[in-house]
């Protein structure tokens, strides 16, 4: 299971999906990693996203697969460091 570290750990992540995504979604950050985002917490255990179109969440359920990304029955996990795959 990946911990991201604070907000930056999070915003790294997004910006390394963002570069394996081939088109835009929109998505919306909740729970505990919106509040690490915020600085309420100091780290989460996941990245939790709300995406209400279907054809963008298959989308990103696709490219995460693609990355390696492994899916677990509550989404996806990655390797020990938020950065990079295992």
């Amino acid at each position: 299971m990946t911990v991201f570290r604070g907000g930056d750990a999070i915003r790294t992540f997004f910006e390394e999906l963002d570069t394996w995504l081939s088109e835009p979604i929109e998505a919306y950050l909740l729970g505990g990693s919106a509040m690490t985002v915020h600085g309420l917490k100091d780290q989460t255990e996941d990245i939790d996203l709300g995406i209400g179109v279907v054809d963008e969440f298959e989308h990103v359920s696709q490219t995460l697969q693609s990355q390696r990304c492994k899916e677990e029955a509550h989404g996806f996990s990655r390797g020990r460091n938020p950065t990079r795959l295992e």
